[in-house]
């Protein structure tokens, strides 16, 4: 029906834009170091982004169970409840990845080592690691504000930033890599994020939820990420990386435990957490599909 298509076709045109441009700043990384790093180093880097990429397990559902409500509001106009669910799944969003991404990033060391058993490997990859899934815990909190743009119909501005984004990848990557190596190419993931969150993401505020930014920065994702770090630099101090292994794996999962209830707390998302059922029950669903897939 050509009116259908006359109505739609930006959106669907944004929408080719955004995933062809998203594949390109997925990739193209790997197929520039896999040109310019050794074979070896280039491994190192492939696992740490295997590991990075855990994140999407927790990212991809609470976008998949979170955008149909946006999309319903955005279309009744409800623009109070649309400001308050968008608050809350930021928040949710922040103690579901911030903490995990905090703790892999300080003791990526030690859960290397428990994980693999390969002193070389935990040398080479640790610090890869720490970079990747700082990057990857950025770019899932940008989910949430992605969401509310697309169930608006504004695809410009995620495929600018995409544009944007891969333009600067080539020659970051080239350079950073040439002076550091694999960290240096890891470290070009964190500061394309960083640009999401200081330059996009102030621009769709202004758009869509005026008066708004300030609170995202402050009460969604920096009292949680306060909390959080807090105390994984206090487990820092404590846990020792020569410790026995069972002794090290329970540490460890105190500290996760203890990371992630400082974030619910200060994030006021203890009740929510609790009650979101739909939202855990997708995760499980999809960590199941990945276990079969594999």
């Amino acid at each position: 029906q050509r009116e259908v298509l006359f109505r739609i076709w930006r959106f669907a045109a944004g929408m080719t834009g955004i995933s062809v441009t998203s594949i390109l700043l997925m990739q193209t990384d790997k197929i520039i170091l896999s040109k310019i790093l050794p074979l070896e180093m280039f491994g190192y880097y492939t696992l740490a982004t295997v590991v990075a990429n855990t994140l999407y397990f927790f990212i991809s559902p609470v976008f998949s169970a979170l955008f149909p409500r946006f999309s319903q509001l955005v279309s009744i106009n409800d623009r109070t409840g649309l400001k308050e669910l968008y608050h809350k799944s930021c928040q949710f969003m922040s103690v579901m990845i911030l903490p995990a991404a905090i703790v892999v990033s300080f003791f990526s060391s030690e859960i290397l080592l428990l994980w693999t058993g390969n002193p070389v490997i935990v040398a080479n990859t640790h610090s890869i690691v720490s970079l990747l899934i700082i990057g990857t815990a950025i770019h899932g909190l940008m989910h949430i504000p992605y969401a509310l743009q697309l169930a608006s119909g504004w695809t410009w501005l995620a495929f600018l930033g995409n544009v944007v984004s891969v333009l600067l990848l080539v020659p970051l990557i080239i350079m950073l890599t040439k002076w550091y190596g694999a960290v240096g190419a890891a470290s070009v993931w964190v500061i394309l994020n960083v640009g999401y969150m200081f330059i996009s993401l102030p621009i769709m505020h202004r758009r869509l939820l005026p008066a708004e930014k300030w609170r995202w920065y402050y009460e969604d994702v920096g009292r949680p990420l306060l909390a959080a770090v807090v105390v994984a630099v206090i487990g820092r101090c404590i846990i020792r990386s020569d410790w026995p292994s069972l002794l090290l794996l329970v540490s460890l999962g105190m500290v996760s435990g203890a990371t992630f209830l400082a974030a619910a707390c200060a994030a006021n998302q203890l009740d929510v957490v609790a009650r979101s059922r739909s939202i855990m029950t997708a995760i499980r669903m999809r960590l199941v599909n990945s276990e079969k897939i594999q």
